[in-house]
């Protein structure tokens, strides 16, 4: 998403913003008695995950782990998503990355998820629930812009998934700077337009 985020601190108007997830420090990979290095507790990362066998393709894995990770709140197999504006391939983590331009109404997901989070968290924490057991690798979701996750100070980041794709040279970042230019080129157009009708 490109713009300001209402109700959100930390954001830039003229920036673009990532949906990150924190993960949970209630998940122990252990309990499903496998070690997985991409498991870093209170680390930024992105939503996704491992293809399964009834997944036609690696759109299809990521539009299902998102749905997953977000408890069902954002489905991006629904027809009224476009598609990935941008893929680009993480040589470190082994996965494809593909960037999806946020709707309006995906800007409020990080406080509908927490009180779907809150709503499981006893289950998560007794690993005796299902559904709880989706979502309870993500604690928090959160919008996040690109000059906070560059800056030298910023948050800690996953160091497999997320830090190698945070560097000023990478091509994510290079694509994330080329959609956001053209985002802030299509509004001022809009704005131009609106003032003409205007006058």
């Amino acid at each position: 998403h490109v713009g300001n985020i209402e109700g959100v601190e930390n954001v830039h108007a003229n920036d673009v913003h990532l949906l990150l997830a924190l993960q949970s420090t209630d998940y122990h990979k252990e309990n499903k008695g496998v070690k997985n290095r991409l498991q870093v507790q209170n680390a930024l990362t992105l939503l996704g995950g491992k293809r399964k066998d009834e997944d036609m393709c690696a759109i299809s894995t990521a539009a299902r782990e998102v749905e997953e990770e977000t408890g069902g709140l954002l489905q991006l197999r629904r027809e009224d998503h476009n598609e990935p504006t941008a893929i680009c391939w993480n040589p470190t983590a082994k996965y494809v990355v593909f960037l999806q331009e946020a709707r309006p109404v995906d800007l409020a997901l990080p406080v509908r998820y927490l009180k779907y989070y809150s709503s499981h968290q006893k289950a998560i924490r007794e690993n005796n629930d299902d559904e709880a057991l989706e979502i309870a690798e993500v604690s928090t979701i959160m919008w996040v812009s690109l000059k906070r996750l560059l800056a030298k100070d910023g948050p800690k980041l996953h160091p497999y998934v997320l830090k190698p794709l945070m560097k000023s040279n990478s091509l994510l970042v290079k694509l994330l700077l080329e959609l956001r230019t053209k985002k802030l080129q299509s509004l001022q157009r809009e704005q131009r337009e609106q003032q003409r009708e205007e006058n």
